[in-house]
């Protein structure tokens, strides 16, 4: 009994001492934006491929209040590795705001309302050390800004 009692205190020491080195990277903070995203009202897919060594991160422009979709479950998406994913912002990887692994199986959903107007950025990520090919579909509010020359129409009209 005390050598059993001995073994799994070894065991369970060995195994908080050796957490920092096992490889779970399920939302981790991005390091670098990938490109940029448009939401729209209607689904939208980007297809790539995770390779596990970085992040696959992408800005995207949202309006307070508003619900953004990201998916690997519905809208199209999915993927042939155990995904995750995450909404950090504003306007900077960091730290995540929200986080999702296995909605549907291995595949993850997240669905974000914007606390404010701003870019945020959506990290595709991986459990472990899992890569592959992804489609994630997604759909929000877009953004609309004023371009100069409808600004510039707009103040010749008032004079």
């Amino acid at each position: 009994m005390r050598l059993a009692m001995t073994t799994l205190l070894i065991l369970l020491v060995a195994s908080v001492a050796m957490a920092d080195k096992i490889p779970f990277r399920t939302c981790d903070p991005c390091v670098g934006i990938a490109g940029e995203i448009f939401p729209t009202l209607d689904w939208q897919i980007l297809s790539g491929e995770y390779l596990g060594d970085d992040n696959s991160a992408f800005q995207f422009c949202a309006v307070a209040g508003e619900t953004y979709t990201f998916s690997f479950c519905q809208g199209g998406g999915t993927a042939d590795y155990d995904t995750a994913l995450s909404i950090q912002g504003p306007d900077a990887c960091g730290e995540y705001l929200e986080c999702n692994d296995d909605t549907c199986g291995l595949l993850s959903e997240v669905v974000f309302v914007a606390p404010a107007d701003g870019n945020y950025i959506v990290s595709i990520d991986a459990y472990s050390a899992n890569m592959g090919l992804y489609d994630m579909a997604y759909m929000g509010m877009p953004c609309t800004t004023a371009t100069a020359e409808e600004t510039w129409g707009t103040l010749k009209s008032l004079y």
